[in-house]
């Protein structure tokens, strides 16, 4: 059977399990989407009644994670890098790294992974040595059998700051000391803290040089009575504000 005894412009009869209809000769049809691991048979039939058919079923080449989003923003402390997947099959960790050109990369760190996992799970790495400009970021991931695949790339564009930021104060609420995180954008600044009771009278005064870059300071808290206290970081360029609590 087929052509030239069927003319061009009769249809064909389909028949199966995920298509029934005419099609023309020569056109493409789409069937339904099929589950992995699906069987499928599909029959053909002219005008003539000569058929042809073809069966077997969907495997499909699995990815070791869905990746659903990877994203960088700038901030105080460093560029943070988030992402998160939908699933992961056989994931050791994750490996991020940066590059200021986007073709040579540094490795930053790793994230351990999910193994094997069909929720959604989240991650995170912060880049405290974040400079200023734009800098691109991949991420990539390793199987436990050492294989590794690139995921995604990502680029933050981080302004030239400066001044101080106060990142934490722990513990909270504070006992006999109270500890600071800082971070200084230029050399040797100075800074005054003073701590005020809700009277707005002055009970501790500290001065304090930073460098540049991460600075933990701490002062002694003991003639303190617990309460609520306003801590004022004083710098040559700003003040900043904080509620501290002594327990």
């Amino acid at each position: 059977g087929g052509l030239p005894q069927v003319l061009g412009n009769l249809p064909f009869s389909i028949y199966g399990t995920v298509y029934k209809g005419n099609v023309s000769h020569g056109e493409t049809f789409i069937i339904s989407d099929l589950a992995d691991g699906s069987n499928y048979q599909i029959e053909a039939l002219d005008s003539e009644m000569c058929h042809d058919w073809v069966t077997g079923s969907v495997q499909c080449d699995k990815l070791p994670v869905e990746l659903l989003v990877f994203e960088g923003e700038a901030q105080a402390n460093g560029n943070l890098l988030k992402w998160s997947t939908a699933t992961e099959m056989e994931n050791d960790f994750f490996t991020i790294a940066s590059s200021k050109n986007g073709i040579d990369f540094i490795e930053l760190g790793t994230v351990k992974g999910a193994g094997n996992s069909n929720t959604s799970s989240s991650y995170q790495l912060l880049d405290r040595q974040a400079s200023s400009g734009l800098t691109y970021y991949r991420l990539s991931q390793t199987d436990f059998d050492g294989t590794a695949t690139i995921e995604a790339i990502t680029e933050v564009d981080r302004g030239e700051a400066t001044g101080i930021t106060l990142l934490h104060t722990y513990p909270v609420p504070f006992l006999d000391e109270l500890n600071l995180q800082l971070y200084n954008y230029v050399h040797g600044s100075d800074i005054e803290i003073n701590l005020i009771d809700v009277a707005g009278k002055e009970l501790i005064s500290e001065h304090f040089t930073l460098h540049k870059g991460l600075n933990d300071v701490s002062f002694s808290t003991e003639i303190l009575s617990k309460g609520l206290y306003l801590m004022l970081i004083e710098s040559s360029d700003s003040i900043q504000y904080k509620k501290v609590m002594k327990d």
